[in-house]
Formats: structure tokens, sequence, C-alpha cells
């Protein structure tokens, strides 16, 4: 099997305008993973990558920022050169891309800051598909799951971007969010180079409903695939061209943070129900010691630093295990309200169940002097706090 490192790949150009984003095979399996004809598009997809003109050679990436995953012909999979399974493969992908904790094996990020979207980090990352044509069962199912990946991060960057889903965005926030997931998904089938990509299979004349796959959605998540699409241009007086970004992005700001009109109103202290996560919001819960922290990454570090603190200075390691070398780390999940309150706890993931009830102890007499923030607007947000355990 030839060295995949040395592979030349043809890929889309990304000079793309907002009227051929459209016609994007790859925006097409992003956007409806379950299609039925979805074989047909891979092969597609395979074939338009081939034809654009522009190429670059895998070792020109950094390994960091590709997710590669080779079909064998005995049905194994490796991802990133380790044996792996389909079930989960979504998941893994997704943390590829956003890198939550800055893993220097994970994507780097590159700034995508535009007028319209204010500042915005996009993942270099892409997911390649090395596939085998002979077995598309496999090959659908490993598409699937990188489709799926890649419209939860697209979620995710509309989010971070706009402040409302991909779904709920005018067809230029679309094409602004579009325009970087052309290259985001690679299908180089095995052969490629040696052999014709062999015809695509017929498409199922009927597949029943109860057989379609139902996927599972983040919170602010774009809805199941096959849910109808927006309304053309669900934001009055929003251009639908690239031009006119600066007024577009000042309209846009108007519009969705204003209640849905362009027309003058009171806005209300509450942006809405969302609940959002920390990295999208703007300002996150005021502690006490943060008072003074400037606003965006700087808030946000002393913020989740002092919420490390305060769970390693109230942590009482339970007296039924000393002695047993019990250790690791335990992430326990805080939710606050739009009043700055903490409504809940919750363990993420445990250690043990002493442990675990020992740290939710911890963050029992948690003060919250102001709720977290988008756009001067108060938001109801969930974070995740890691903590190490030792006796």
């Amino acid at each position: 099997m030839r060295s995949l490192v040395s592979f030349i790949l043809i890929v889309w150009s990304t000079a793309l305008s907002a009227q051929n984003l459209g016609a994007s095979p790859v925006k097409e399996i992003i956007d409806n993973p379950n299609r039925p004809d979805l074989a047909q598009l891979i092969f597609k997809t395979s074939e338009m990558q081939l034809e654009q003109k522009g190429s670059f050679n895998l070792e020109q990436i950094k390994q960091r920022n590709l997710y590669d995953i080779i079909m064998l012909p005995s049905g194994q999979l490796l991802v990133r050169s380790e044996p792996a399974n389909v079930e989960g493969l979504n998941k893994d992908i997704l943390r590829f891309l956003k890198n939550p904790n800055g893993d220097i094996d994970l994507s780097d990020s590159i700034d995508g800051t535009t007028p319209l979207t204010g500042p915005l980090f996009l993942s270099e990352g892409l997911v390649l598909v090395n596939y085998l044509p002979t077995d598309m069962g496999q090959t659908v199912a490993v598409v699937q799951s990188a489709a799926i990946a890649l419209s939860k991060y697209r979620d995710y960057l509309s989010l971070r971007g706009f402040k409302v889903p991909y779904v709920a965005l005018p067809p230029l926030g679309k094409s602004v969010i579009d325009q970087y997931f052309n290259a985001k998904l690679i299908l180089a089938p095995d052969q490629l180079g040696d052999s014709p990509i062999p015809p695509p299979p017929p498409v199922p004349s009927d597949i029943p409903e109860d057989e379609e796959e139902e996927i599972e959605i983040e919170p602010g998540g774009s809805g199941v695939p096959n849910t109808p699409p927006a309304p053309e241009s669900p934001f009055p007086g929003i251009p639908t061209d690239m031009e006119g970004l600066e007024e577009a992005a000042e309209k846009l700001k108007d519009i969705v943070f204003g209640g849905g009109s362009d027309q003058a109103s009171d806005q209300p202290a509450v942006l809405n129900n969302e609940v959002y996560d920390l990295q999208v919001v703007d300002k996150p819960p005021v502690l006490a010691a943060c008072q003074s922290a400037p606003n965006g990454e700087e808030g946000k570090y002393c913020f989740s630093r002092t919420l490390e603190r305060l769970g390693e200075n109230n942590f009482v390691y339970p007296e039924n295990l000393k002695g047993s070398g019990t250790y690791g780390s335990v992430f326990i999940e805080l939710s606050f309200d739009a009043q700055g309150k903490l409504r809940n706890r919750r363990i993420a993931r445990g250690l043990e169940s002493s442990i675990d009830a020992a740290v939710l102890a911890a963050y029992r007499d948690l003060e919250v002097l102001a709720p977290a923030t988008i756009h001067g607007k108060a938001v109801a947000m969930n974070c995740i706090v890691k903590l190490a355990i030792q006796e």
C-alpha cells in the first residue's frame, strides 16, 4: 500500500463566491448525511475534487491538522495511524476540530475574523477519508460520521461568530461560514491514479422512515438533517451578496439581537432562553476574584482558574479512601442561569462515588456577582471544570 504522506490530492479552490458555494457536494453531504444517495454523492465529490485545478501535497500540511482515516481491505479502520471503530468517530473528529484545551496533537487554528462576524478563530484541520470503493457500506458509515462532526462544528462556528445556529443565518451569514468547509472533507478512493472510479451504485427507490438514523445534535444545533430548510431570508434588510459587508454586519447585529426587526425597540435584559458554553459568551459570570479582570479571553481565564482554585481549596479527600491510592481527575459541569445564579452541579466524568460527592460539595457555596453576557445581554451558561484528585 503506497505511502499516504506522498499522496497528491486535487482539492477545491478556496476562492469561492457566495453563488457557487451552494453547488458544493461537500456542503450537500454536511447538510444531510442521511440522504439515500450518499454513496453516489461520495463518488461525485471524489470526481469533482479530482477535476479542480489546484493541488497540494500532504507533506505541506502539519501532521496535527490532518485527521486521516484509512480503510483497509480487512475491514479495519486506521484513524491517525491508530486502529479505531466507526462508533464515536464523529465525537472524536469534533474534538479534533475544536481542540478545546489547546492540545498540540489536535488541530491548530487561524484568525478568520471578518467585519460581519467579529473575532472568529477557525480550525486548520481537515478530514481525509481514504476509502475503498469496493466497500461502500463502511465508506458511507465513515463519511456520515465525518459529516455529522462537520455539521456540529459548523453550528459551533455560527454560534461563535453570529450567536445563532447555522440554520437561522441569512444567506450572507451562511456564505461566511460555508466558504471554510469546501476543503474540510476530502474523499479519496484507494485506487486513485491506478484505475477509474467505479460507477456509483443505484439509488434505493424507497427507504422506510424508520430505517433512517437520527443524528445526535448538541444544544444550539441545526436540527435533524431532513428538516425543511429555513426561509431564504429570515432577516429583512440583509443583503444576499458579498457587497456592503460592513453595513450588513451592523444590520445583522441589530436584527438578531433586537428581536427580529430592524426597527428601534426596547431590548430585554435577557438575550434568549438558550444555554451557551464558556467559549461562546463575550463575558463569563462575574466572580468576586475577577471583578477587575478585563473582558475577553483574560476574563475567561480568570473565571476558569478561579473555579479550579475553589475546587482545590474546598475539596476534602474522603476518609474511607485514605491510604487506598485512589487518584485521577473529575470533571464537574456547572450551570448558571441568566440571573447569574448557580443552578446545577453535575459530575460529567467521575472517579469514585465518594470522591464525586466531595467534588460536588466543594462548589456548593459558589457566589456569583453577575451573569454571563453576549453583546451586553444576560445569558445562561454551562462550563466544565477539571479537578485533579490526589490524597
